[in-house]
């Protein structure tokens, strides 16, 4: 029986997705997103809303549209579904300024093969010899993933009878924070008389 020939789909597949990935990371650090929110945008007025020039842009642009963040027609870009409610900055249900917990975890991941080779972790914040400036950055950016696990929660159960919420081991308080405005949230969209805990 004939075997096939192997082909470096697999690797071409994850080469790709790397690309997709570092274009969606230079979107969240220009905040492309944001001023797509109310609808699609040329490539001019967006470049002018982020602050840099259109022609390179561009580029960034059919990127994030072939990573399936963004549509285009008639060269008028817009944000798909997922961007639409989770990366637009300043709504209930972004992420937040996720690009910097990112880009610090694949700063960290480039060294995997130096501390292989070492024996030494070659990315690592050490606690005790960090300086203040160190230790709020590194909270600042695992922030961003608590803010997201409580986005997620916040969507899989319902807090509105809650009155308490005590957060043990969050580091800067972004589960609890991100909760608690979710709640404001709802109290606001929601009639005073169907709030079941309007009485409280």
């Amino acid at each position: 029986m004939e075997h096939p020939v192997p082909r470096p789909d697999t690797m071409h597949a994850l080469r790709w997705g790397a690309d997709a990935a570092f274009a969606m990371l230079a979107g969240l650090q220009l905040d492309v997103f944001t001023p797509l929110q109310g609808g699609p945008l040329t490539t001019v007025p967006l470049a002018e809303a982020v602050g840099v020039g259109p022609v390179r842009l561009r580029l960034l642009l059919y990127a994030l549209v072939a990573a399936g963040l963004l549509t285009e027609q008639d060269g008028r870009f817009a944000n798909t579904p997922e961007p639409q409610r989770f990366l637009v900055q300043g709504t209930p249900t972004s992420l937040g300024p996720r690009h910097r917990h990112l880009a610090a975890q694949w700063a960290f991941k480039l060294h995997t093969a130096a501390s292989l080779l070492t024996g030494v972790p070659q990315a690592h914040l050490d606690f005790a010899q960090a300086s203040p400036e160190a230790l709020e950055a590194f909270l600042r950016r695992i922030n961003v993933s608590t803010m997201a696990a409580a986005q997620e929660v916040g969507a899989r159960y319902d807090f509105a009878t809650t009155r308490t919420l005590v957060d043990v081991g969050g580091g800067a308080g972004g589960l609890a924070v991100t909760l608690t405005q979710l709640a404001r949230y709802w109290m606001i969209r929601t009639p005073r008389r169907s709030r079941p805990w309007a009485s409280i």
